[in-house]
């Protein structure tokens, strides 16, 4: 018993650990501002924009969101199962993940540049002191991904079903990245470290609805006004010797928004009668057009597709999301499966692009309860609460 309560234990702490470093990845930027600035930062055009779900359920299994969600947030990721719960309910969810890092290390890597910061704000003229915080981002960033982008997203969800047919559902995505490179080695007494990153927030307020009778194919689209904020920071310091190079242009990309109204589209048909399943989505078919000064970008079309089988309380599904690669994320394959026992347990588990993830959820009455964890090379955590009336 021992033994299983300690497994428990360390379990538990993972998960508030990632919950907690992701939060505090997400605000990296602002944990920055007052440092010392320079370089280029990162543009919105540098993130991952393809959609993703915080969902526990999709996380869980693999990622998939097509065909295995219920409640309002079924309908936002495929507006044509926004009847798929039948009822008035509404959900609560949050997802987080981290790219190209694990959590160890990425930890590291944020509390020891808070310590150069606060020596730089406070301290600048000890060169020992700097010279040492240096050497730990130096060696913090040789660990994470060889110059690579860190990247952590958190995606909250709140949705409201309103009946059979319509849903409304607020959701964003919010992610905070920095490229991590470095120069010289703090063995030779000369290093240097280059950090360029920012922050990304696209959020939706999304009406689902399914469009009536459209037979067993079941059609749906989803009218959404979409908000995208944006900031960027970039910095340098560096030592040769006991001399200090500290990068100065006074401050980080000042906080943008700006605002668009988009459609997206989705279609499910039985492919074998009371089996399988399969669906198309289409988003982003307005090609919202975000003008940020400088920074202005816009989401192009993106297309997944997926198919999906049930049978005696057992779910499978396999799809693909963003087909053509079209927002700067690359099309992913994701594949999951459900065991659900006595409608009370359901135990899931899956891949999601290549990481292994699995979940739980509990049935109690009109309320759900569902969580998920993944594991490397992304690192995923995703919880919420829903309840629903079959009123």
């Amino acid at each position: 018993m021992k033994k299983r309560s300690v497994g428990n234990s360390r379990k538990t702490q993972k998960t508030l650990k990632i919950l907690t470093l992701l939060a505090s990845s997400i605000s990296l930027a602002s944990l920055i501002q007052s440092v010392s600035f320079g370089a280029t930062p990162l543009t919105p055009s540098d993130f991952e924009k393809g959609v993703v779900s915080g969902d526990p359920v999709a996380t869980g299994m693999g990622g998939a969101y097509l065909l295995n969600l219920t409640g309002s947030s079924a309908g936002y990721y495929n507006p044509a199962r926004t009847n798929v719960t039948g009822g008035i309910g509404a959900i609560v969810s949050v997802g987080a993940t981290t790219h190209n890092a694990n959590v160890n290390d990425a930890e590291n890597l944020i509390n020891h540049f808070k310590d150069l910061q606060t020596d730089v704000s406070n301290n600048s003229n000890n060169v020992s002191t700097v010279q040492t915080d240096i050497n730990n981002v130096w060696n913090d960033a040789q660990k994470i991904s060889s110059g690579g982008i860190i990247n952590a997203r958190i995606d909250p969800l709140v949705g409201i079903s309103l009946g059979a047919k319509v849903a409304i559902v607020t959701t964003s995505d919010i992610q905070g990245s920095a490229l991590v490179s470095t120069t010289g080695n703090p063995k030779s007494n000369a290093a240097g470290v280059n950090l360029r990153g920012g922050g990304l927030a696209i959020t939706t307020i999304g009406v689902p609805f399914v469009i009536p009778g459209t037979g067993e194919t079941s059609i749906g689209i989803m009218p959404k006004y979409v908000r995208a904020d944006y900031q960027g920071f970039a910095y340098n310091a560096s030592y040769n010797s006991n001399t200090l190079s500290l990068t100065n242009q006074g401050g980080s990309t000042q906080e943008n928004s700006a605002s668009s109204i988009d459609l997206d589209i989705g279609a499910t048909t039985p492919l074998v009668e009371g089996l399988v399943t399969g669906t198309v989505v289409a988003r982003h078919l307005l090609f919202p057009n975000f003008s940020l000064p400088g920074n202005s970008f816009h989401l192009n079309p993106e297309f997944d597709a997926g198919v999906g089988a049930s049978k005696m309380g057992i779910t499978g599904v396999a799809e693909l999301h963003d087909i053509t690669a079209a927002n700067n994320s690359g099309a992913t394959a994701h594949f999951g499966a459900e065991v659900n026992v006595l409608n009370i347990v359901a135990i899931r588990g899956g891949f999601d692009n290549g990481s292994l993830v699995y979940g739980l959820g509990v049935h109690t009455g009109p309320f759900i309860v569902n969580a998920a964890l993944g594991s490397k090379p992304n690192q995923d955590a995703a919880i919420s609460a829903m309840f629903n009336l079959n009123l």
